[in-house]
């Protein structure tokens, strides 16, 4: 095997161990930046098995929508090891409970959880909760597995168009300080190929990505703003934040709201 298409193949590896707790045989990339592109790939299987056993658990209780979408939910944030939630709390928690830039990345880097990072991933999963037991209901699962290739994809592009907030470095440095926009573009490639081939082309596969796309550049601004960059935190935070979107947007579409 040619060294550049092992390190490919590596990126691979390095990207599922990063974002799962799924077991991968192999080696990880020398290089991290080998694992970007396959950001919405990870999404992909993600959404598969939570779509399959929401699918199992639907059959299994006759059409319960809420516990259906509970086991989504509890098994995502499992096979997450709760990764982008904790990134969310820890944000919450900073952002909110600090007013200058050293004392929000301080809060960020504490290990407890505060009020202000519990409500937050109350309201998230809550949220969650909510779309998808409509999608459920409407059987629009194409959308459950798009909300992950989507969230995922959107943590590459924000690491591409933001610096890095720690001046002393920390988790998430190597991933954030030498991406490049190559990186998003491939990720949003391939993120789009994704789409088209589950769901079809139409206007809502291009229309709810852009609203993801949105949202990331405002938080990625917003996250500058106020602490001269972004962190690992951040990552977690646009990818809670983007996935409910793109969820709730779904749900409405199917329902007839939108």
């Amino acid at each position: 095997m040619k060294p550049a298409t092992k390190e490919i193949l590596c990126g691979l590896v390095s990207s599922i161990r990063l974002l799962t707790n799924l077991p991968c045989p192999g080696h990880d990339a020398e290089h991290i930046e080998s694992s970007r592109s396959w950001f919405p790939i990870v999404g992909l299987i993600l959404g598969s098995l939570i779509v399959s056993a929401g699918l199992l658990t639907n059959l299994a209780t006759a059409g319960w929508y809420e516990i259906t979408a509970f086991v989504m939910i509890t098994l995502s944030a499992w096979l997450t090891r709760g990764f982008h939630l904790d990134g969310l709390s820890d944000c919450a928690d900073g952002f909110w409970g600090g007013f200058n830039p050293e004392k929000i990345l301080y809060i960020m880097k504490d290990s407890c959880v505060g009020a202000f990072g519990s409500i937050a991933m109350i309201l998230i999963i809550l949220g969650k909760w909510i779309a998808l037991t409509r999608l459920v209901e409407y059987g629009e699962w194409h959308w459950i597995i798009a909300a992950l290739v989507i969230s995922r994809t959107m943590q590459v592009l924000l690491a591409s168009t933001q610096p890095y907030a720690r001046p002393e470095g920390g988790t998430g440095a190597k991933f954030i300080t030498h991406a490049q926009p190559r990186n998003s573009i491939t990720s949003l490639i391939i993120m789009y190929i994704i789409l088209i081939l589950i769901i079809g082309i139409n206007l809502t596969t291009f229309i709810i990505p852009v609203i993801a796309i949105a949202l990331t550049f405002s938080i990625g601004t917003w996250s500058r703003r106020r602490i001269g960059g972004i962190t690992g935190d951040i990552l977690g935070t646009v990818n809670e934040i983007t996935e409910l979107a793109v969820l709730v947007v779904a749900a409405c579409a199917a329902g007839g709201t939108v």
